[in-house]
């Protein structure tokens, strides 16, 4: 029987999405949200991939809305904590019995929140994938588990993969969800000519990530100001820094910012790290309750901080294969942004193949999701650097000065960075971060060129024989 218009138009293209990630389930959700068929292939035997230690997932405005958008916020709130800002220490203090030095805290502006159309909050890596999958069930999603990919052929009329099987798949397009050591980035690094081991820059600081448990920490009362409101502490210190959020049980994730060790260890969420949390900050001077919290801190991964490569491009010569998430423009391990990134990338793909099944249009909408989004990732990848910068800010007169501000922002009554300059920067570029809305810039897109293409575009699809 003939293939119409309307048939190729009602059935959608096909996506293949490699890597069950949260970018790629989040794609595959927004992909068939807009009609189209996506089959999405994990390398790993089931969902997570065996983490060794149980991975943050922030979850600020801009990643609220598009989760409440695909009706998962009341399911988001049962597995998550709300978070209503920081609390800013010294990371090492001079305070008699070593008690932590609070400079003040930093509380988000309801206003704020409020015309980003969301809230703050913090949840497991794993938690959310569970959501995602579980909202990415549709006859038009096919997830297959220990399905590794171990090439793709981004051929302009027919892009595929091949299973370490020896299984082919094609599709209209190939979209690259595995991460930063994927094979899809790794594809579009080899076409640049980017030889292996120069894919990033070493920075000379590593990540360390830990989980306390609350069972052994709230046996400490010197370990109080972690759970105190706001329930999420930055502490500041010379070349070194440490963050804890809390998740829906109240346990603590503990990350450390400290020099990278003689013999760096460049870990994996999979591979615990040689050295535990209490072996780690026992290099630097610290104050009591962070080397206290260390002692009690579970297996820990250690991530190099990095500059990765700047892909040329996102998108394959062909037009037919994207890198998005992790797998484009990685950020810093443990980053705040990550995870809204990934969805806001998700949201932007699926929008704006929402207004056409058109084979011959994927190149330009693809080529269309880059041009938008990279200027966006790559000015939040800067945040995430000028937030390390700041709280590993080595002793001398910039740290002084950021001190005393802070300080005396809290003797005031103000959040400890409001002020003018670098300070007030960063809160305005936060504004800017939360406010974001991807279905908004995918519309514009549209609107502004995508939209007058489709008239050229639907002319090309199948017409019904006679």
């Amino acid at each position: 029987m003939a293939t119409t218009a309307a048939d190729a138009a009602s059935e959608g293209l096909s996506f293949i999405v490699v890597g069950a990630s949260v970018a790629g389930l989040a794609s595959a959700i927004a992909l068939s949200d807009a009609g189209h068929r996506v089959r999405v292939l994990e390398a790993a035997a089931a969902l997570g991939g065996g983490a060794a230690v149980p991975g943050c997932a922030r979850v600020p405005p801009n990643a609220y809305k598009i989760l409440a958008g695909w009706g998962l916020e009341d399911a988001l709130r049962q597995v998550a904590v709300e978070n209503a800002g920081f609390g800013v220490y010294k990371y090492a203090s001079d305070l008699p019995g070593g008690a932590r030095d609070l400079m003040g805290l930093n509380t988000w502006d309801p206003e704020l929140l409020e015309d980003a159309r969301g809230t703050f909050m913090f949840t497991t890596h794993a938690a959310l994938l569970r959501l995602l999958y579980a909202r990415a069930q549709s006859p038009r999603v096919e997830i297959r588990f220990g399905a590794a990919v171990a090439a793709v052929d981004g051929a302009a009329d027919a892009p595929s993969v091949t299973l370490s099987s020896g299984e082919v798949i094609r599709g209209d397009a190939v979209i690259g969800a595995d991460g930063a050591r994927g094979v899809v980035r790794r594809m579009l690094l080899d076409a640049e000519e980017v030889p292996r081991g120069e894919e990033e820059e070493d920075l000379g600081m590593t990540i360390y990530c830990s989980v306390v448990p609350h069972a052994l920490a709230k046996e400490h009362r010197e370990l109080d100001s972690f759970y105190e409101f706001p329930e999420s502490t930055v502490s500041m210190g010379s070349g070194v820094g440490a963050v804890t959020d809390m998740d829906e049980n109240r346990d603590l994730f503990f990350f450390l910012y400290t020099p990278s060790p003689a013999l760096a260890h460049s870990g994996t969420w999979t591979a615990p790290a040689p050295a535990s949390m209490a072996e780690v900050i026992a290099d630097a001077p610290s104050d009591g309750p962070l080397k206290l919290l260390a002692s009690l801190a579970g297996p820990t991964i250690a991530l190099p901080y990095t500059t990765p490569y700047d892909l040329e491009s996102w998108v394959s010569e062909s037009g037919r294969v994207l890198a998005l998430g992790e797998a484009a423009h990685p950020l810093p391990a443990c980053a705040l942004h990550t995870y809204s990134l990934a969805l806001e990338d998700a949201l932007f793909l699926g929008r704006v193949f929402g207004h056409t099944a058109a084979p011959g249009r994927v190149p330009e909408l693809l080529y269309a999701f880059e041009e938008h989004r990279r200027a966006r990732c790559a000015s939040i990848r800067g945040i995430d650097a000028a937030y390390i910068g700041m709280i590993t800010t080595p002793d001398g007169p910039a740290q002084a000065g950021r001190d005393a501000m802070m300080r005396a922002n809290a003797a005031a009554g103000r959040n400890v960075f409001q002020a003018e300059g670098d300070m007030q920067e960063m809160l305005d570029e936060t504004r800017m971060v939360f406010s974001y809305d991807a279905a908004d810039d995918a519309d514009e897109w549209w609107v502004s060129w995508g939209r007058y293409r489709e008239r050229a575009a639907s002319m090309s699809m199948p017409q019904e024989e006679e």
